[in-house]
């Protein structure tokens, strides 16, 4: 039985998923699996994912029309053989050693669920534009906002044990933008997390992708899942982040006019 099983959801990834299987490839890790879960792309992506699985079997392929990218996750995490995942997109990439890091603290911590590492957030260029650094992982603290507690912004910089889906459920598919972030406050509510300081992924924000077409949404998408989730805390634990959760509403609302007054100026 494989050790780990990385899984990347694809659609019409032809440009970039012959380095995503080489950069897991890399990684030389004993008993890993790589499935990749293609859409149906009409732009050659399962070929060529099917041209590396030939020469390596630690790679596997499937492709069919699905509901998007956390359907092909959910797809990937039934299919996975293995007792920890990890999740890949196709245009993000793993830090040398970063898997067996991981794999080494989850096979010597039995009692964390979920470990995250941090991440380079790079632009088209390659360029680091910052580092993402998830050091505080307690549900209150996320639930205060990206200022006071950024959570993992990526799932090339996080691993976990297959088993808490069974926990906290599948990715919503409902979610097609912030399905991460879900699961994300979903783990901190109910499994044991872990911080390690050492960077394991990377995370390029590309023009026309999805997170760059959902970025000025994303203030509002957030304060959204953060009030979601402040509501289902018990009241003593609820109260002192509902003024928080107001400020950041005000925050938002005010980002939302600036937009709206600098199109009408134009």
């Amino acid at each position: 039985m494989p050790r780990i099983s990385i899984i990347t959801p694809v659609y019409n990834g032809a440009a970039h998923i012959e380095a995503c299987l080489r950069n897991v490839e890399s990684q030389n890790v004993k008993g890993l699996e790589h499935i990749v879960v293609d859409g149906g792309s009409p732009d050659g992506t399962a070929e060529i994912a099917r041209q590396h699985a030939a020469r390596n079997p630690g790679i596997r392929v499937y492709s069919a029309k699905d509901n998007g990218q956390s359907d092909a996750m959910n797809k990937g995490l039934r299919l996975a053989a293995s007792p920890i995942v990890g999740i890949l997109n196709v245009d993000d990439f793993y830090e040398a050693g970063a898997i067996n890091d991981a794999l080494q603290f989850l096979e010597s911590h039995p009692n964390v669920d979920f470990v995250s590492g941090d991440c380079n957030l790079r632009d088209e260029n390659d360029k680091i534009l910052g580092v993402n650094r998830p050091c505080d992982l307690r549900l209150e603290s996320l639930l205060m906002g990206w200022d006071f507690a950024p959570y993992p912004i990526n799932p090339s910089a996080y691993f976990y044990r297959k088993e808490v889906h069974s926990v906290v459920g599948e990715y919503k598919i409902s979610e097609h933008f912030a399905m991460d972030v879900c699961f994300l406050f979903a783990c901190a509510a109910k499994v044991n997390m872990a911080y390690q300081p050492r960077i394991w992924g990377n995370f390029r924000h590309l023009p026309g992708a999805k997170t760059d077409q959902n970025f000025a949404d994303a203030p509002r998408m957030m304060s959204r899942l953060r009030y979601r989730h402040i509501r289902m805390l018990p009241l003593h634990r609820r109260l002192p982040l509902i003024g928080r959760s107001l400020i950041q509403e005000v925050k938002v609302g005010y980002w939302d006019w600036r937009r709206e007054h600098a199109k009408r100026n134009r």
